[in-house]
Parts: C-alpha cells; sequence; structure tokens
C-alpha cells in the first residue's frame, strides 16, 4: 500500500516536472530571439531578469512542445532520481521535497535555455577569429576539467585579452580560470 501511494507521488513529481519543462520551453524562444543581437553584459542581465517575461514566453513557445518532449526524457529520468529522496520526504510530510523539486527544475529551465539559444559573435584580432559561443564553452569546459559540475553553473563572465591570447573566466562570482584562445 505504501509502495502505491509513494509510485503515485513519484508520477506526480513526474508529471509536474514534465509540466514545466513544456513551460520552459514555450518561454525561452522569444526571450532569446529578444536578446540575440545583445552584447555579453546585456543577455547576462537578461537572464538576471527573465521571470518577468515568463507569462510572454508560455504563450510564444507552444510550437516548441513538442521538441522539448522529445528532449526531456533525459530530464525526466534524472528528474525521477532526484526526486525518490524527495517522495520518501513528502510522505513524512517534510519541506525537503520541496526544495528538491525545486533544484530539478531550475536545473531544467538552465539547460533548455540553453538548448534553445542561438547566438552567434565573432571576435576578430590581427589573423585570429573566434566564435565567443566557443570561448564560452571552453570555459566551461575548462570549469569542469578542474573539478567542478556543469550544473553547479549559474553565471560565467568571460574577459577576453587578445595580445595575450588568452580568455580569463569568472564563474558565480567565485572560482577563477583561464586559457589559451
Amino acid at each position: 500500500m505504501a509502495e502505491n501511494k509513494t509510485g503515485d507521488k513519484i508520477k506526480k513529481i513526474k508529471d509536474s516536472l514534465t509540466e514545466v519543462a513544456q513551460d520552459l520551453s514555450q518561454q525561452a524562444k522569444p526571450v532569446l530571439d529578444d536578446i540575440k543581437d545583445a552584447t555579453i553584459p546585456v543577455i547576462e542581465n537578461a537572464r538576471k531578469n527573465a521571470e518577468p517575461y515568463v507569462e510572454n514566453i508560455k504563450s510564444k513557445a507552444q510550437p516548441f512542445i513538442d521538441d522539448t518532449k522529445k528532449k526531456a526524457d533525459p530530464y525526466i529520468k534524472k528528474a525521477r532520481k532526484a526526486a525518490e529522496p524527495a517522495a520518501k520526504s513528502i510522505k513524512e510530510g517534510s519541506e525537503k521535497a520541496r526544495r528538491a523539486a525545486k533544484f530539478v527544475s531550475d536545473d531544467i529551465t538552465r539547460q533548455v535555455m540553453k538548448k534553445n539559444e542561438k547566438d552567434e559573435v565573432y571576435i576578430q584580432y590581427k589573423n585570429t577569429e573566434v566564435r565567443t559561443t566557443d570561448i564560452l564553452e571552453k570555459a566551461r569546459e575548462n570549469y569542469v576539467a578542474n573539478g567542478h559540475k556543469l550544473t553547479d553553473i549559474q553565471e560565467v563572465q568571460v574577459y577576453i585579452k587578445p595580445e595575450d591570447n588568452k580568455a580569463y573566466y569568472v564563474v558565480n562570482h567565485k572560482d577563477t580560470g583561464r586559457f589559451e584562445l
């Protein structure tokens, strides 16, 4: 009997997370199109202030629901795994379950927004051309290679010194690193 209730609760969490993933996909496309031509500081500011755009995103992102359902399966599996301890906590009436579900939905939000982002900015200096998305990706890879988790990244600032052929980055306002361009 208890297993059935736990299974029902896990299914409710899964359904709720699927809904969140669909809503986030609907919301992400218009916001990303609006900031496509903006500079990196404007993009970072827009991400910080994305919540006011939630209703606008919901109404414009309908075409991406089907694509998101298909892409969401691995995230749903990840959510189910993360929700197992939350389901036990719900059974005990704990606030811990609410926090776990919020963490999973925030993670899905970041991943969906990242997948729908389509920016291209190039930096040209002397005989070199580098795409900024490649620099950001290299900063993320460098961060992960230094023992951190990709899912820990909430914010990245990159500083480029073309004359030194280096890029310096700061993750979440505390972790730093550098790499060759």
